[in-house]
């Protein structure tokens, strides 16, 4: 039976035992790290070096057997792995068979244990290789294989969190994928004198903030420079390098944008709210679109309390996926912290990723949408899943919206309980504020 390994996760591992190559038995106690073992990963064959960089390093345990340490590549592959090392002049062949599994902390081929009823990404992979007929260890199965039991997972991961009320004729939209962002902005930085020769801005009596200088804008001498580059505690560089300032010059650094989540994923559910307690009066942070901020830092572009925010996305990086970020009219002048809750960007599952959103309210879904698109894709003759997962899809969509929706949406000032005395309420505006009610 193979030995199961953990995908992408370093090891100590044993090899042997090594036997002399004439009479087989006596068992050969002095070898040398081999420099080209062999290694075969779901059939493509390679070499390694176990003579470097490995932890623990090469190693005689006793009577013949040897211990290493793997590297990271050695288990980057799902499925089958064998190691083989060969010297005809010495001893005979020693290999061993593995299974590179995604399976963590429990007894091969089984999911983890889990003091709640979500379903994880590898109760998943064994459903879904059980339902096709592959097996439920991952570690088993061929790379094709693998590859399509994950895209079964991923297709059913997607018809669950963009779901389809059928009812309605329009997607829904899950509470539990709209968690609520902190937003806290930077204080304008003014501390010292400032030269500028060429777009090199050098400060004087100072230090520039590391953490968010580049992100930031230079004002000086009644105009606004963006700064490209933080060079050191006392100099950045601005994108325009024609600008040129005196020494001794007054400025100030403010931060109009700011990192949304990883997860974010475009959009608020409506404004941005201050912090309890840090005004009674002031209105939330309204969304405008960028364009509209750009115009109305045309015609006033001092640091002050925000008023609007604009969403806006952030150049494309195709390793890390698309980012965004929030631009602040007016640029902010100190520290204000905001929230607002936003549309989640679902992570994909996997070895590190194990569980869906949703909790385990949302278990049997997921595992029903999964076996779903297995069952249209490769069980033409039958519907059953394709059928329970609509039903469990539309019964957890009324549990969301009954769990989640508001049970009181304020008065009803419909004059209803007037009865010809009047109501105190009547024609009034009412506004509450941390749990107290006031009346205009």
């Amino acid at each position: 039976m193979a030995i199961e390994l953990l995908l992408n996760t370093v090891t100590e591992i044993t090899l042997g035992p090594f036997v002399d190559k004439t009479d087989g038995v006596t068992p050969e106690v002095s070898i040398s790290a081999p420099t080209a073992a062999r290694i075969w990963k779901n059939g493509v064959t390679s070499t390694i070096n176990l003579s470097t960089g490995r932890t623990p390093a090469w190693t005689h345990d006793g009577d013949g057997y040897y211990s290493f340490g793997t590297i990271a590549t050695d288990v980057d592959t799902l499925g089958r792995l064998k190691i083989e090392v060969t010297d005809a002049a010495v001893h005979l062949p020693v290999w061993e068979n593995y299974d590179v599994d995604d399976t963590l902390s429990v007894t091969a081929g089984a999911a983890p244990a889990s003091s709640v009823l979500t379903i994880s990404y590898l109760e998943l992979l064994e459903e879904v290789g059980d339902h096709l007929g592959i097996g439920r260890s991952a570690g088993s199965w061929s790379a094709t294989e693998s590859t399509r039991v994950n895209s079964i997972i991923q297709s059913g991961l997607r018809q669950v969190y963009y779901a389809w009320d059928v009812r309605r004729n329009a997607s829904y939209q899950w509470s539990w994928m709209r968690p609520e962002a902190t937003i806290i902005t930077t204080a304008a930085y003014d501390t010292g004198t400032i030269e500028i020769a060429s777009g090199v801005v050098t400060l004087t009596a100072g230090t520039f903030p590391a953490s968010w200088s580049a992100e930031g804008e230079v004002h000086v001498s009644g105009s606004i420079y963006s700064v490209d580059t933080y060079d050191g505690a006392t100099q950045v560089t601005l994108d325009d390098l024609t600008v040129t300032v005196a020494a001794g010059a007054t400025y100030s650094l403010v931060r109009p944008s700011y990192d949304l989540p990883e997860g974010f994923d475009g959009s608020f559910d409506g404004d941005l709210h201050y912090k309890t307690g840090d005004n009674t009066l002031w209105s939330p942070i309204r969304f405008i679109a960028p364009t509209v901020l750009r115009t109305k830092k045309q015609v006033y572009n001092g640091a002050d309390r925000p008023l609007f925010a604009a969403i806006q996305p952030k150049t494309h990086d195709a390793t890390v996926g698309q980012r965004w970020q929030i631009t602040f009219f007016p640029v902010p002048n100190a520290v204000w912290t905001f929230y607002g809750r936003y549309k989640i960007r679902p992570l994909n599952l996997d070895g590190t990723n194990l569980y869906p959103l949703g909790g385990s309210a949302m278990a049997e879904v997921f595992l029903e949408s999964c076996l779903a698109v297995a069952e249209k894709r490769w069980v033409e003759d039958t519907k059953i899943h394709q059928e329970e997962f609509q039903r469990l899809l539309l019964q957890a969509i009324d549990h969301d919206a009954d769990v989640f929706s508001a049970d009181f949406l304020g008065y009803n000032s419909d004059e209803s309980e007037m009865r010809g005395t009047g109501d105190r309420r009547y024609d009034t505006a009412i506004h509450s504020y941390e749990g107290t009610v006031y009346y205009d």
